[in-house]
């Protein structure tokens, strides 16, 4: 009796640090649809006060919105999924489609992003406009930093969720 109260009490216990780490990443995804979703209010300067062409801000305000949406979809994504009133192997397999998930969409992220930044940059190299490129450097190098620290944090949640249910199918 005591031994089968102490397995539910170890699984209760993973599947609520499987959650709260779920929980987790699903704020860190929402954060990032307000992060997004601000990029087409700033294209505007991209032509005022930086003087590029209406349809690299267009497109850098199209980035804006698709990526918040992404976000904001897969946010939800996360949140509907309840490991309490599934299989321990079904929760498992959901998690392993957030992390599949989450690689997509950083990929998608960097490559259209990584296109938008070149184009930006070649543009800005063209027109000679060194303390644009200048800037763009410095950008690109505390981008790249923000992104490994998030990147790290986001994967780690996932992995925590992961290893969490795991036990759960070992035991």
């Amino acid at each position: 009796m005591l031994e089968a109260d102490n397995r539910r009490l170890v699984s209760q216990l993973a599947t609520g640090r499987a959650q709260t780490a779920r929980d987790k990443l699903s704020r860190y995804y929402r954060r990032s649809f307000i992060c997004a979703i601000l990029l087409p209010a700033f294209s505007p300067m991209l032509v005022s006060a930086l003087g590029f062409p209406l349809w690299i801000a267009a497109l850098y305000a199209l980035f804006g919105v698709v990526m918040g949406v992404i976000n904001l979809w897969f946010s939800n994504f996360i949140s509907r999924c309840d490991y309490t009133s599934v299989p321990t192997v079904e929760a498992l397999e959901k998690a392993v489609d957030i992390a599949r998930y989450q690689r997509y969409i950083r990929s998608f992220g960097i490559l259209s992003g990584g296109a938008l930044i070149v184009t930006m940059f070649v543009h800005a190299l063209d027109k000679s406009e060194y303390h644009t490129v200048i800037a763009f450097v410095i950008g690109l190098c505390a981008g790249i930093v923000i992104g490994v620290f998030k990147y790290r944090r986001m994967s780690s949640l996932v992995k925590q969720m992961q290893d969490e249910l795991k036990s759960l199918v070992e035991e």
